[in-house]
Order: structure tokens, then C-alpha cells, then sequence
């Protein structure tokens, strides 16, 4: 997962999710609980282009954890989110990679 990207700027962020889940043919199931766990789903309506830096690292990290793959590559995952957040996406990657 690269840094600084901002994919489909005017598409809104629930958007994202959707099409990475058709695409890559993930598990549809999962996008609600990993909305959740990463604090995106009161950001699913935004446009992806007005989320700040945070924000924005969450929704990748959402597209991330959709696709199914064999190992995610992260690129400073933790850049732009403060020590709370920092903490709790540490223990969405810690549960994910462990259900791998």
C-alpha cells in the first residue's frame, strides 16, 4: 500500500471498498467489520478527496485489507494518524494478520 495516494478523489469513500471487494473478488462480508474497525464507516458517505491525511490512510488501509492477498505490503502505515489511532489500527492489522 503506497503513501500518499488518494485514489478516485471525487468517488465517495464507501465507494472504495465496493469496488475493490468486485473487483479482486474479496470477501463481500467483511466490508462492514472492517469499516468498523478502522473508523471509516461515519466517512463512507465523504467524497475520498476531502478526508484529511488520517482519514485517507484509513480508507487505504480498508482497500488493503479487503483484497484478498497472500501478504499486504504497507508503506508507513501509522503516518498521519495520532497515538489513539495508532494503537487501534496496529490491532486491526495484529487480528487480520493472524486470521491469514
Amino acid at each position: 500500500m503506497p503513501d500518499a495516494i488518494m485514489p478516485w478523489e471525487a468517488q465517495r469513500v464507501g465507494w472504495a471498498p465496493d469496488y475493490t471487494i468486485g473487483f479482486f473478488g474479496g470477501d463481500a462480508a467483511l466490508r462492514d467489520s472492517v469499516a468498523e474497525e478502522l473508523a471509516i464507516d461515519d466517512l463512507l458517505g465523504r467524497p475520498i478527496g476531502a478526508l484529511s491525511k488520517g482519514q485517507r490512510k484509513r480508507g487505504l488501509l480498508a482497500i488493503g485489507l479487503l483484497t484478498p492477498q497472500p501478504a499486504l505490503l504497507i508503506d508507513e502505515p501509522f503516518d498521519g494518524l495520532d497515538l489513539h489511532q495508532t494503537r487501534d489500527i496496529a490491532a486491526v492489522l495484529r487480528c487480520h494478520a493472524g486470521s491469514r
